[in-house]
């Protein structure tokens, strides 16, 4: 059998280092049980390793010019998206249940949740204000695409680290907001969780920790990136959407980290990993507290069973009580459910915390009244005392003020008294800034 596969009407050449044979493909795109497929899907049968893992052996630090043709033809996966086909995935996207394909939109589910029906992405594409061609543009995962739809950057970490931010593109991210209001903003999410929620702080976070024998804090390592398109798009079929809704949905949400490839001259992204909720997509937050609801459902019920108390502030888990023998089992059984659930612990910030010590919930000191850390407190005291020489020798600076008013109003959340103790060493604004 010649190595090769069809694609409209150009024959793709399959590489030679690899064992099996590839047959030539109807150039149609046809359903199987497994959902849709690419028509390289479905001629290479018996093919060990997805398409996305053979262009990962030619990804080099750099975008390099690819060797021979037969390598670069492998990486042209350009099919423009067209109403008549639904969804495309390749294999790291099909489900392993051919039965979930076959899923409906349940409308009285959806009702019931308050969630708008949505029975096919005609619908999808009517509520966003876009065409069905400009929905699947977006909500396509292409294994080589000639654009990115996100920003990738990084901002350090606490510890020093850098944190990769994906942040989408301004027409992806008003359709991702709109996506917001029409549906994640109405998903069920658990009274434990306090981040990212209208009303909810880290203030709010603490407070049912205050005064205890002791805290156990505890980490998610990587909590977005576990959050994959499968998980998403299961979330969305267990509130009610159909298979293709869902899959759509999915996708606007999800993004794979990708690496630039050259192929003749023309550059290409291709994903270096599954596709995941991306850090700076204003749907992630959202998605991530409606998922995570059954891994606090589970670690508040096992909370309630020891007498502690449960809460959750994205990835920061903490458990705090009056009973310190608690802390063996409690820290065994969490770590089961919290595998169980698909996410991980960072290890090394897990903490016990007893109540000869300081103890702190995501930034709020507990011990008697919430309140700010003493030594950051220090730092804004120093900080507005600088700053109140330098007006005084006539050194006005608007950008350091408003700077040092964020700093009071954050404290003022966790503990007015505090607040209003350093900002009286706060000069008066002078009246231009004031007018301004």
């Amino acid at each position: 059998m010649p190595r090769a596969f069809r694609r409209g009407g150009t024959i793709f050449r399959s590489p030679r280092r690899f064992s099996h044979t590839v047959e030539e493909a109807e150039p149609e795109r046809r359903r199987s049980p497994r959902g849709w497929l690419t028509p390289f899907a479905h001629s290479a049968r018996g093919a060990s390793m997805s398409l996305w893992q053979r262009l990962r052996d030619w990804i080099q630090p750099e975008p390099p010019a690819l060797e021979t043709s037969e390598q670069a033809s492998i990486c042209e996966e350009r099919v423009p998206p067209s109403p008549g086909f639904n969804r495309r995935f390749t294999a790291s996207l099909r489900s392993a249940d051919p039965s979930q394909t076959r899923r409906r939109t349940r409308s009285g589910r959806l009702r019931q949740r308050g969630l708008p029906v949505w029975r096919c992405d005609d619908d999808v594409a009517r509520a966003l204000g876009l065409s069905t061609s400009e929905l699947y543009h977006f909500a396509c995962h292409r294994l080589a695409d000639p654009h990115l739809h996100y920003v990738r950057f990084t901002i350090p970490k606490r510890s020093g680290e850098p944190r990769p931010i994906l942040a989408p593109k301004p027409r992806l991210k008003a359709i991702q907001r709109d996506l917001l209001a029409l549906v994640l903003h109405r998903l069920p999410v658990h009274r434990a969780a306090h981040a990212f929620l209208p009303g909810r702080s880290i203030a709010t976070n603490a407070r049912p920790h205050l005064q205890r024998e002791f805290l156990l804090t505890l980490d998610l390592r990587d909590f977005f990136g576990a959050l994959h398109v499968g998980r998403v798009r299961g979330f969305l079929l267990a509130m009610g959407y159909g298979w293709e809704v869902a899959s759509t949905l999915a996708l606007l949400c999800t993004e794979a980290p990708r690496q630039a490839v050259l192929v003749h001259g023309e550059q290409f992204y291709t994903p270096t990993a599954s596709r995941s909720l991306p850090q700076g997509a204003p749907t992630s937050p959202m998605l991530a507290n409606a998922i995570a609801s059954r891994l606090d459902r589970r670690l508040s019920g096992l909370a309630r069973s020891l007498g502690l108390h449960y809460t959750r502030y994205a990835d920061d888990l903490c458990f705090s009580g009056d009973d310190p023998t608690h802390i063996a089992s409690l820290m065994r059984l969490a770590s089961q459910i919290i595998t169980d659930e698909g996410f991980e612990i960072a290890a090394d910030k897990t903490r016990v915390q007893r109540r000869g010590q300081r103890q702190q919930v995501t930034g709020v000191v507990v011990n008697q009244t919430p309140g700010a850390p003493r030594a950051r407190r220090r730092r804004l005291r120093a900080a507005i005392h600088r700053y109140a020489q330098a007006c005084a020798r006539g050194e006005d600076d608007p950008t350091r003020r408003r700077q040092l008013e964020g700093e009071l109003a954050f404290i003022h959340m966790i503990n007015p008294a505090q607040a209003r103790a350093l900002a009286a060493g706060l000069p008066d604004a002078p009246p231009a800034a004031s007018a301004r």
